[in-house]
């Protein structure tokens, strides 16, 4: 549980020198962009450090593109 409410820390510190200097240029896109990764790289690493299975998104292209290539590859 310390290892989340650090990560939590580390995150908001992240995000107290990033954002201000986004809204002072009026950068919302990118903020927006910003904060959207910075939330799913953090639920990512909190599933990691409560050893939660994530699934890894290579698997899925291989499941859609191997019957592809056994399609072209096959004499």
């Amino acid at each position: 549980m310390t290892r989340i409410a650090g990560l939590i820390i580390v995150i908001l510190l992240i995000a107290l020198v990033q954002v201000p200097g986004m809204l002072r240029k009026k950068m919302i896109k990118d903020l927006a962009a910003y904060s959207v990764l910075l939330l799913f790289g953090t639920a990512l690493f909190i599933g990691q450090i409560l050893h939660l299975k994530i699934p890894n998104p290579v698997d899925f292209i291989i499941y859609l593109f191997e019957p592809l290539g056994k399609i072209i590859f096959t004499p």
